[in-house]
């Protein structure tokens, strides 16, 4: 499969739904969720709203998932399809963060919130925000 942006996220949001639903218009969109949360609002019809292929790889809780399942089951979905770019929905997940390093720079996008001049972090996050 060719894909133009294979988009990794945390969990299906109503916002990303609706942003991913806008791309997916423009340009072949795949997006990876790690799984659901408790800590995120998520419509119990989202499903019904998508517009776009995904793949939720844990069905269970976000927060215990297993990163060697998660980085595995990404991993092999990158290998197996042609994908263009990788957008990593923020740079807080193991998972996104080692997989930014096995792929090459130019075909790495990080959605990120806020901009280094906004907060200041330190370490591997600070490299990884200023070199995204």
């Amino acid at each position: 499969m060719e894909i133009d942006l294979l988009i990794l996220n945390n969990c299906p949001s109503f916002y990303k739904v609706n942003l991913y639903n806008e791309l997916s218009k423009k340009c072949s969109v795949y997006v990876i969720f790690l799984g659901y949360s408790d800590q995120v609002v998520i419509k119990e019809d989202f499903k019904d709203e998508i517009k776009f292929p995904y793949l939720v790889i844990n069905n269970n809780s976000l927060e215990k998932r297993s990163f060697i399942k998660s980085f595995y089951k990404i991993y092999s979905f990158v290998l197996n399809n042609r994908v263009k770019k990788i957008v990593y929905g923020g740079y807080n997940h193991l998972e996104f963060i080692f997989l930014s390093f096995l792929f090459p720079y130019s075909k790495n996008i990080i959605q990120s919130e806020s901009s280094i001049y906004e907060s200041k972090i330190t370490g591997l996050k600070g490299f990884l925000k200023e070199r995204y």
